[in-house]
């Protein structure tokens, strides 16, 4: 009599289902027609000689997948995922002396936006260190344009144990550097590329690259821990950083705020596909049981901006926990949107590849919280993947 293999899941689709193999850490696709002989092979309808006789038979047999129950191997231990908040960024103001091409809080110098008092400020922090979170990071807007912030600082230094500054670097003084120093904050810049009419080009402001470049190397003479982020854009090549030697991500452009597609060349559009070979990677059991109950981001992070609105990610302004004005953090608190799963996400529910799946709501192009990604070449209603350089055609069309 055969069985399941122990950690081994099967995942139904609208059309075609995916075998988890947490066992080998790969996935395996199965028509319906497949999901009919893994079914009889389990209920005795039909021998191992006629099992084998089929591809898919000689596969579920010789993988491993079905088993003699005196084969079974351990079952791995599912962790108990938990809505535990575990990073925080608070938003000092949504002001900016920058007007880059891509923000997705659409800041600007042209016009004044809201800020956090100190009083709300030094409020925000004492509720995220009640309630035991530990690392933050204080984001605007341009967080140095406000004129408290050396108040803040001062105010949150010591009370977390991982405290980061995401800024854009041309406001920085020696004073300040001296007082991040000092409380042993990180500095998160940005920085488009090692061109200064290419970084400035992104920032819309001539002379930045000038003073953010000035400012990353005053901080690290000072010893200042600095991380570089930046932003592939059609116009600006991928950096390939080699003025200094510190971490550095590059990201693509979300489609939120001032974001578009005219950011997007045909290359970058083809990374940013989600494709078949976007599952050919491993798939770790930690990753599969977690994206099962847990969003990848919302069921760990939260965001609360400069009038105290709570959210779930940075980028994210549809949806919201509430206000910490007339609350606490706690009551505010819950799984509501943190088990923002792809069960519970339109043209994702029905996709056997949902729990391999990373999912980014707030790069949405303007659909609703509950949309397909825009950038997913997949139609599990149909079992087919789109052919990537016509699902671009079809997405430049639009």
């Amino acid at each position: 009599m055969y069985v399941l293999q122990n950690n081994v899941e099967l995942v139904m689709g609208a059309k075609r289902s995916c075998i988890y193999d947490l066992n080998t850490k790969k996935m395996y696709s199965l028509a319906s027609d497949d999901v009919d002989i893994l079914r009889r092979i389990l209920s005795n309808e039909i021998s191992t000689k006629v099992a084998l006789l089929s591809d898919t038979g000689r596969y579920l047999l010789n993988a491993g997948i079905v088993v003699n129950k005196e084969e079974l191997l351990p079952k791995i231990d599912v962790p108990k995922e938990e809505f535990i908040v575990r990073f925080a960024w608070i938003e000092i103001t949504q002001n900016c002396n920058l007007i880059c091409r891509h923000c997705y809080e659409g800041s600007s110098r042209t016009e004044c936006k809201s800020e956090i008092s100190l009083e709300q400020f030094q409020h925000v922090v004492d509720e995220l260190e009640r309630v035991g979170i530990d690392s933050i990071q204080l984001v605007g807007g341009e967080p140095l344009v406000h004129s408290q912030i050396s108040q803040m600082i001062d105010y949150v230094a010591g009370k977390f144990s991982y405290i980061e500054i995401f800024t854009n670097g041309t406001l920085l003084t020696d004073g300040l550097l001296n007082q991040i120093s000092s409380c042993g904050i990180t500095l998160v810049l940005s920085y488009y590329a090692e061109q200064p009419m290419l970084h400035d080009w992104v920032t819309r402001t001539k002379g930045s690259f000038k003073l953010t470049h000035l400012h990353i190397q005053q901080a690290l003479d000072k010893g200042v821990p600095v991380r570089l982020a930046s932003v592939e854009m059609k116009n600006i090549p991928l950096l390939h950083l080699t003025s200094f030697d510190v971490p550095y991500r590059t990201d693509l452009p979300r489609l939120i705020g001032r974001a578009d597609l005219s950011l997007y060349s045909r290359d970058m559009l083809k990374r940013k596909l989600i494709v078949k070979d976007s599952f050919a990677r491993p798939i770790e059991p930690t990753e599969y049981y977690r994206n099962k109950v847990l969003h990848n981001c919302f069921g760990e992070r939260l965001y609360i901006d400069c009038e105290l609105n709570l959210y779930p990610c940075a980028m994210e302004r549809r949806i919201t926990y509430g206000n910490l004005l007339n609350s606490t953090l706690d009551a505010l608190l819950h799984n509501k949107f943190a088990s923002m799963t792809k069960d519970k996400i339109q043209g994702c529910k029905d996709c056997e590849y949902r729990y391999a799946c990373y999912d980014c709501r707030c790069d949405a192009r303007n659909a609703s919280i509950d949309a397909k990604p825009w950038y997913c070449t997949y139609d599990p209603n149909h079992g087919v993947w789109i052919e990537e350089e016509a699902f671009i055609d079809m997405l430049l069309a639009e």
